[in-house]
Order: C-alpha cells, then structure tokens, then sequence
C-alpha cells in the first residue's frame, strides 16, 4: 500500500490520467470503472469529480468495496459559505465552469447570489457531493 508521500504528490482533484497511474491501468478502463460505480467519484454535469481523499480510502480497503463512504475531511479549512474561488478548487474546474454549473443548476442545492456573487452552503456542498456520487445507491451509470 503505497505510504502518504506517495499520495502527497496528487491534487486534491484527480484526473482519470491521475487515477490510471494511481491504479495503473489504461485511462479506458478508469472511464469504465467509474461508470460502473468501481472507483468512487462524483458525476456533476457531464463531468466526473474524482476526489484523491475517496480513491485513497478506496484504494486502502483494497479496492474490493465497490462502496466507500464519501469522506469529505478536505472540506474542514473552508469556510461555512463557499465562494466561486472555493468551489473552483473544490470541483477542480474553471470560474467559467463553476458558474455555468451554478446557473443552470448542476450544482443543486444550488448557491445563491449576493449582488454579483454567487455562494454555496458548505452543508449544501456535502449534500451535492451525497447525492453526485457513483457510490449512491440511486447513481446510474452511463
């Protein structure tokens, strides 16, 4: 099990490249494995969120759990109302995206806006990470 050095050199966010070399298989495969709820990640949009804090936890119970609970301890130094600039590190995406996502409502329980800015409930954040993830039992794969 490779030790917390080796983790350290990964993003926050993961890329399938990333996952492919972290579970060293060809990026076709990480494409599978995430639709067939294999490798626990996030669908919002058409866009697969894959947080390095779950494969980790994945990858340590020895990838044999095809459900693993969504930690979300990475959350813990934001604060309670998360802006555009927190929600692009969060989601590993641009401000073009994150805001686009908000107002058509990809991010529901969607944020709000205060005058020309939009924030989100970090609550909301977990809420949307619970229900985005392949891991939920309700979660239908391409």
């Amino acid at each position: 099990m490779p030790d917390e050095n080796y983790w350290m050199r990964f993003p926050q966010v993961l890329s399938v490249a990333e996952v492919a070399e972290i579970t060293r298989v060809s990026s076709v495969t990480v494409w599978r494995l995430l639709n067939s709820s294999k490798i626990p990640a996030h669908r919002i949009a058409d866009a697969w969120i894959i947080y390095k804090e779950e494969v980790q936890a994945w990858a340590e119970s020895g990838a044999e759990s095809s459900k693993v609970h969504s930690p979300t301890r990475f959350l813990e130094g934001y604060p309670e109302e998360l802006t555009i600039e927190d929600l692009t590190v969060l989601l590993g995406k641009t401000q073009q995206t994150v805001y686009k996502w908000l107002a058509t409502g990809s991010l529901a329980p969607t944020g709000w806006r205060v005058g020309r800015k939009w924030l989100l409930h970090k609550s909301s954040f977990i809420v949307l990470l619970e229900n985005s993830s392949n891991q939920n039992a309700d979660f239908i794969g391409d």
